[in-house]
């Protein structure tokens, strides 16, 4: 392989596309990493802004999955890169902190998409690579929004050590509202036994 070319076995030459997804919760061995690969793509891993600014620095990308919120950063800042390096590159937001004001700057911004955690590995590379998703419309793959809004809240309170009041901040809501969902849902009373 040289230069981002894959040799078939017909003896044609495809173009490898290189795929970058920056995301802390990603590793090697990731669902979606091991999805793209099988079909003749080239991965690239970031955990986080720097070293997604390494990879948008030195290599052709043509593909981003990035997470909203970094230790360093933003997907802003990953967007910003892409524009100035790659202005070709199609970029979807897929994160746990998504609302409609920051999907829509998000848009602003130059991503192609903004996708709510979680969403399945199928769907979010039918969006990424522009694919027909009708096909996803008799599928379970596409979680109804309460459930989406529901199942975020509880990784919230999760990674907030059960806090209500931190939880609320993080969420920017107010503590009573957030209480008030907390008892009325099994699901998010369970994070706080």
């Amino acid at each position: 392989m040289q230069n981002g070319r894959a040799q078939s076995n017909t003896g044609s030459v495809e173009l490898q596309k290189i795929v970058l997804i920056v995301d802390p919760q990603n590793s090697q061995g990731s669902i979606i990493k091991q999805m793209i690969e099988s079909n003749g793509h080239r991965v690239l891993l970031a955990k986080d802004v720097e070293a997604a600014a390494h990879h948008i620095t030195n290599s052709p990308i043509d593909y981003c999955v990035t997470e909203l919120r970094f230790e360093d950063g933003t997907g802003h800042d990953i967007l910003r890169l892409l524009a100035v390096h790659h202005p070709a590159c199609r970029t979807i937001v897929h994160s746990q902190y998504c609302n409609i004001s920051v999907a829509v700057a998000l848009t602003q911004a130059g991503a192609a998409d903004v996708l709510p955690k979680p969403m399945s590995e199928s769907f979010v590379l039918a969006i990424l690579f522009n694919e027909d998703i009708r096909r996803f419309s008799e599928q379970p793959c596409v979680p109804a929004p309460n459930a989406v809004r529901e199942e975020h809240i509880r990784q919230v309170l999760i990674s907030c050590g059960a806090n209500v009041s931190r939880s609320a901040r993080s969420l920017a809501m107010h503590r009573r509202t957030l209480q008030r969902m907390v008892d009325k849902s099994p699901m998010l009373r369970a994070v706080l036994r």
